[in-house]
């Protein structure tokens, strides 16, 4: 399969202008629309103003006169024009409804036919309208909204709830209050779990389909999952969030069973479950990690001498051989980039972050030893 991409060719514009919007009608009407026409459009009647706010992600501003505040407005509509339709009205030469007219200068900001008036911090307006053209709480969004609430750049929470089990509209309550309190910090998703659609979803994520299940991703690939049996509620959203914040959330990996997991002969074979524990937490002694798939016929060749290796060393407390299926395995993809298998890094002990080390030598017994004794933190006895 292939996503279409859409690309906009503008005269006196350098670079093509790429279109990441849902592949639906007004959408693309609006980007092209916004790139080819004026923006914003003036509106010369009371007509035309009702026609204009019949549509979503519609912008009006309304301004007595060129002062600084039509200013600011022009200037974030060159960056808006792509997502929102944006016009200006002079009240003076229009008559408007009243509800339209209560402050001026104002901007309004209409969801269905609905108007949000600014709270005009005019250095601000661009922030703002983004930021208002989101629901608190997107219940069941379609695809066109989450894919625009994924265009926010902020982490997401996610909770997929059966609407008629007992504590739904508990649980659905403390959703809309943790919205509510991180409106500008964190966008909070309401999905059915019955819904079949979901399914995919869920197993995008390596969820369980027991309900409710409570899922924050961040701006990168790491996922936060509320253990299975923990009863969610406001508190434990609430703590859930203040740890993300913090950086004391532990990421939800996917991971072989506990029971893979082990050390024989000096060699320690990791899961995703222990890979934090034994590798990036245990930062006292030295660590050596391959990361392996099942099917790689170069990761079969080297095993046999890595055991070895790690066979001779196995009475080192200050040494750790380790290994991983990287293939069934979730683990720190940032701090060891591994492109292809096998992968082998040296992780230095002694450090407060592990600072891992990629060995690109020979795959041979004496080539990684000596690889390991340039970069070990401790005395190596030669055995």
């Amino acid at each position: 399969t292939w996503d279409p991409k859409i690309l906009l060719f503008k005269k006196g514009l350098k670079k093509p202008i790429v279109y990441q919007d849902a592949l639906l009608y007004e959408r693309l009407r609006f980007f092209v629309e916004g790139y080819l026409g004026p923006t914003p459009i003036t509106l010369k009647s009371a007509e035309a103003v009702e026609s204009f706010t019949q549509f979503n992600y519609t912008v009006l501003g309304i301004f007595a006169d060129t002062g600084k505040e039509q200013q600011a407005f022009i200037q974030a509509a060159q960056s808006l024009r792509s997502e929102f339709r944006l016009a200006m009205v002079n009240p003076n030469e229009v008559n408007l409804p009243e509800n339209l007219t209560q402050e001026i200068p104002t901007v309004h900001l209409f969801m269905d036919c609905e108007l949000t008036p600014a709270p005009v911090e005019w250095h601000q307006l661009e922030a703002w309208v983004r930021n208002a053209s989101f629901p608190v709480l997107a219940r069941y969004p379609p695809n066109e909204l989450e894919q625009r609430i994924g265009r926010r750049f902020l982490p997401v929470l996610f909770l997929f709830i059966d609407p008629l089990q007992q504590d739904a509209e508990k649980v659905e309550n403390a959703a809309l209050r943790i919205a509510f309190e991180n409106r500008n910090q964190l966008s909070v998703m309401l999905f059915n779990l019955t819904d079949p659609r979901m399914h995919e979803r869920m197993e995008q994520y390596g969820l369980d389909k027991a309900v409710p299940v409570v899922c924050m991703v961040g701006v990168g690939d790491w996922k936060y999952c509320l253990e299975p049996g923990i009863a969610v509620d406001y508190t434990t959203l609430e703590e859930m969030v203040r740890k993300f914040r913090a950086g004391t959330l532990q990421p939800t990996l996917k991971s072989e069973p506990m029971e893979q997991a082990g050390t024989k002969d000096g060699l320690t074979t990791l899961v995703g479950y222990t890979f934090q524990k034994m590798i990036l937490k245990n930062t006292k002694p030295d660590r050596m990690i391959m990361f392996h798939a099942p099917w790689c016929g170069h990761c079969k060749a080297l095993a046999p001498k890595y055991e070895m290796l790690a066979m001779r060393f196995k009475d080192v407390d200050t040494l750790v051989f380790a290994r991983l299926d990287a293939t069934a395995n979730e683990f720190d993809s940032r701090t060891f980039p591994v492109k292809g298998y096998p992968t082998l890094f040296f992780v230095p002990g002694a450090t407060r972050e592990p600072q891992p080390i990629h060995y690109k030598g020979e795959k041979t017994l004496d080539a990684i030893e000596a690889f390991i004794r340039k970069h070990a933190t401790h005395p190596i006895p030669n055995l």
